[in-house]
């Protein structure tokens, strides 16, 4: 008579001739059922050891690509340029309307728009006296920042001058040296703003690095 065997899944001995014995790669089984549930139990274990490695590698990838933007000085510039704007919108120019064109309608959309392009003039695109609130579509954006105005509104300029003057203009349009910040120097000038924002303060004398 045979020895018995061990079932691979429930660990129980067995006769092969005396039960209904199946044999697979991976063992013998005491029963066609205990080699199904055997099947099952391995899928599953590779299943979770495949979902867990997936999570590692997703890990460590968002791990990577949060590294990659803390030292992207184009990413950290973006990033302190909006929340500059941020505090200029909601705190400083909050009691005022448009630059532009004067309108403070509560259901459209503002936005801190540039007297001089960010893009044009990097060296003062964080500069808080060059950024001012703005409506959104209108002036921003379909008017291309409607710097000069035109039946319908003063534009930028006169705006500009009637609520801090001439000089202010001036200073705005003379030559600017470049002031490149590094990651770290942003993040820190970020970091000010919020705070700024957090306590509603309206001024930024006080400012980083400018």
């Amino acid at each position: 008579m045979n020895s018995k065997l061990k079932c691979t899944f429930c660990k129980e001995r067995f006769r092969p001739e005396e039960v209904e014995g199946k044999r697979t790669p991976s063992g013998w089984f005491c029963s066609i059922n205990h080699a199904i549930e055997h099947s099952r139990a391995v899928r599953e274990r590779q299943n979770k050891k495949a979902i867990q490695s997936q999570a590692k590698k997703e890990k460590a990838n968002s791990k990577a690509n949060r590294a990659l933007k803390d030292n992207d000085r184009k990413h950290q510039f973006k990033l302190t340029k909006e929340v500059i704007q941020k505090w200029v919108n909601h705190v400083r120019d909050s009691e005022f309307g448009c630059i532009s064109c004067g309108t403070k309608k509560p259901t459209i959309l503002y936005s801190g728009g540039h007297y001089r392009t960010a893009g044009g003039n990097p060296e003062i695109a964080l500069e808080s006296k060059n950024i001012h609130k703005q409506c959104l579509f209108n002036c921003n954006k379909n008017k291309s920042g409607n710097i000069n105005g035109d039946k319908h509104s003063i534009g930028f300029k006169q705006g500009l001058i009637e609520r801090y003057g001439e000089e202010y203009v001036d200073w705005l349009d003379s030559h600017h040296e470049s002031n490149r910040l590094d990651c770290d120097q942003l993040r820190e000038l970020r970091a000010y703003y919020n705070r700024l924002i957090r306590e509603k303060k309206k001024t930024d004398e006080d400012r980083p690095f400018f």
